[in-house]
């Protein structure tokens, strides 16, 4: 088995690299010289591929196919039967869901045959995206020079939202030999029914084009407007529209007037009965619509005076012969404020008005807002030390505390954060919540260290969720690009990488085993972390645990029958497998699990403390690190250098831990709880090993390997979701 290899190893590791390439070269010039250089040098892909190999970051997540386009046709479009279809000069753009587009070249056709004469059309497609152009096939010797319309479709008139019917139609195609012949795959053009009129008709076949004209009948309609006893009729009093798809609409006329009334609108019945009619609305046909006449009325307006949100509606109408208002609106909101009624002069001066309140004229009324006090109680639940306040107390204007007390603290607990409910329940409770009454709100408690119940008696301990700088290195050395703020749930992270003695409890003495103890003495023992194992060996690990302990597996394979027993899954493969490689997390389940890149580098920082180290816990690489400087070029027992702030071991140096995500370029989104890249070629290793230099063990270094390498400086820690 390979070491992994690490930057910046020593010079003797760097002399190999460079002879591997030197023979490389040579190979590739002496292909060359026999084969010709087109068949002895890969593809561009092929040499992505082969690189591939490296275990640099490699990133490769591209956006999503939306569509494609033919921008240029191929310099060859006319062909004579025999011929091969000619590509050259076409010129294909595709598009992306990111808005990007660029030309493409590894597009596929169909539909195209030259074995009979006559129009063809070639389909491109790519990625599930198709255009199309069409060629013309002739007759060696002649060529097309026209097409007419021979005979007119039988159907010559239509009525509105007719289909065509093109029964009848005769089409020739003339040759350059003065020959003729009639077509039938010719291609109709548009046909336009929603409106009346005479309707040109194209006819398109092998790059020429005819045409026939039918004409489309519409009716006319007219609407006629009844001013039902107006002093002053509307102008016009009527008006006609011809009927089309979707239904013509009018500009209505000029209002009506009426002594003593307002007008309220056009109604398909007499008093505002029946459907209102606007300027808006369909003319499906002929149809006389009636004012509407309302009597004079008194408008009381709802003032919310500075309100965060006005009232609801903000104006009422008092309509001969009521004196009242039907109720009173939904009360306006303000920041810091109570509402106090409504008065007919601010703040709270005049006259109460309240819905039994007479009305004699239109009138403006004003919100009165009066002050409170709130006292926000938190209740530490147990805690052995409660917060300092215990109270606070948000007066207006304010509408939320200055900020939250000291946390409790309860002895083998981490404190994660206020919630309006006991147990994390109800909904969290921090210095921006907006305060809108007397309230309590409990502490919420994770035990900090939960064993397993198996014999593997795996040690998790928990990670407060909170925000971090991804790729940031905190103790002021180089950082991992683009650095990005990113906000982490809690979690459960293993104190200790996975050891030989867990590895025999779950899995027994395997051929894993077999390898650790075969061979050179890398770091054997029960207290070693286990290595030579690739990532489908630990997602299998990480089942069979938790179906030890009763926990819901987290992983299925859907290529498996979406089985969660490794037992259904098969020998672990020792080279890349697509159906391994399509495994999933389960929603909701509670089992074993890898980290998440996101949720190594949060926890090897510290979680929420986000110490100033470059390595876990520390700035000297010594105090907690197995690495190449201080290794013996082997591993050692876990636990046995400095622990970090969450009290985890080992998150720098001996031996490299596999992540859930495949390798990728980071990205800004999504910003809460990444997952990392959809697919790729490699899964995401991180923390360095015993073979590597400090650089490589620092938290924000990043490192990648095959799913399928088994390697003697890789191991893994296990994670669980927060329960």
């Amino acid at each position: 088995m390979e070491i992994v290899r690490c930057i910046n190893e020593k010079s003797q590791k760097s002399r190999s690299i460079r002879y591997s390439l030197l023979i490389l070269t040579l190979l590739v010039v002496t292909c060359y010289l026999f084969f010709g250089f087109a068949s002895c040098i890969p593809l561009e892909g092929d040499v992505a591929s082969v690189w591939k190999k490296s275990k640099y970051p490699i990133g490769n997540n591209e956006a999503t196919v939306t569509g494609i386009s033919i921008t240029t046709l191929p310099l060859k479009t006319s062909y004579t039967i025999g011929e091969s279809l000619n590509l050259a000069g076409l010129v294909v753009t595709a598009y992306y869901s990111d808005g990007s587009s660029k030309t493409i070249t590894d597009y596929t056709n169909s539909g195209f045959s030259s074995t009979t004469a006559g129009s063809k059309t070639v389909t491109i497609t790519y990625k599930g995206c198709t255009d199309i152009f069409t060629v013309m096939v002739n007759v060696p010797g002649k060529t097309l020079s026209s097409i007419t319309v021979a005979n007119d479709p039988s159907k010559k008139t239509y009525n509105i939202g007719e289909s065509l019917n093109t029964s009848g139609l005769v089409v020739r195609a003339w040759y350059s030999d003065d020959s003729t012949t009639i077509i039938t795959d010719y291609v109709i053009g548009t046909f336009n029914s929603n409106t009346g009129g005479e309707k040109e008709i194209s006819i398109s076949w092998g790059g020429k084009s005819a045409s026939f004209f039918v004409t489309v009948n519409a009716k006319t309609w007219t609407v006629t407007f009844n001013s039902d006893g107006a002093n002053t009729e509307a102008n016009p009093a009527s008006i006609n529209v011809a009927e089309a798809i979707p239904p013509p609409t009018v500009n209505l006329p000029t209002a009506p007037t009426k002594t003593g009334f307002n007008f309220g609108g056009w109604f398909t019945e007499k008093n505002g009965a029946g459907t209102e009619f606007t300027a808006a609305t369909g003319v499906t046909a002929s149809v006389t619509v009636y004012a509407k006449w309302n009597s004079y009325s008194y408008t009381i307006t709802f003032d919310g005076d500075g309100a965060t949100t006005q009232a609801n509606p903000t104006s009422k109408t008092v309509a001969t012969p009521a004196i009242t208002i039907d109720s009173l609106p939904i009360p306006p909101a303000k920041t810091g404020w109570l509402f106090g009624g409504w008065f007919t002069g601010k703040n709270g001066v005049g006259i109460e008005f309240n819905g039994s309140t007479t009305v004699t004229s239109t009138i403006t009324v004003f919100a009165k807002w009066n002050p409170y006090s709130y006292t926000i109680t938190f209740d530490g639940d147990g805690a052995t030390t409660q917060a300092n306040p215990t109270t606070k107390t948000v007066a207006s204007p304010a509408t939320t505390i200055d900020s939250l007390p000291t946390p409790p603290v309860k002895t083998d607990y981490q404190f994660c954060g206020w919630f309006t409910e006991k147990n994390g329940a109800g909904t969290e409770f921090i210095a921006s919540t907006v305060v809108t009454g007397n309230i309590t709100v409990w502490a919420q408690w994770k035990q900090t260290e939960i064993t397993g119940t198996s014999a593997a008696a795996v040690v998790v301990r928990y990670v407060v969720g909170g925000s971090f700088e991804r790729g940031k290195d905190l103790g002021g050395g180089t950082n991992t690009a683009p650095v990005f703020p990113i906000t982490m749930s809690g979690f459960y992270m293993g104190k200790y990488q996975v050891t030989q003695k867990q590895w025999q409890a779950v899995m027994g003495n395997d051929d894993r085993i077999a390898a650790v103890n075969s061979g050179q003495d890398l770091g054997r023992g029960n207290n070693y972390p286990m290595y030579y194992v690739n990532w489908y060996d630990a997602i299998v690990f990480c089942n069979m645990l938790s179906k030890q302990e009763g926990l819901s597996p987290a992983y299925r394979i859907p290529g498996k029958s979406n089985s969660t027993d490794p037992a259904d899954w098969g020998t672990v493969p020792t080279s890349s497998d697509a159906t391994w490689n399509a495994a999933e997390i389960i929603p909701g389940s509670m089992g074993y699990r890898l980290p998440t890149e996101a949720q190594w580098e949060y926890a090897a920082k510290g979680g929420t403390v986000q110490e100033a180290y470059t390595f876990a816990g520390s700035n000297n690489v010594a105090d907690v690190a197995w690495y190449s400087g201080n290794s013996g070029y082997k591993s050692h027992e876990v636990g046995t250098k400095k622990q970090n702030s969450l009290g985890l071991y080992d998150m720098s140096g001996n031996v490299f831990e596999w992540c859930w995500d495949w390798n990728g370029t980071y990205h800004e989104t999504p910003t809460t709880d990444p997952v990392g890249a959809s697919s790729g070629a490699n899964r995401v290793i991180r923390g360095g090993s015993w073979s590597c230099n400090a650089g490589n063990t620092r938290c924000a270094y990043r490192l990648n390997n095959y799913p399928n390498g088994r390697d003697n400086n890789v191991g893994f820690r296990l994670a669980r979701p927060s329960f």
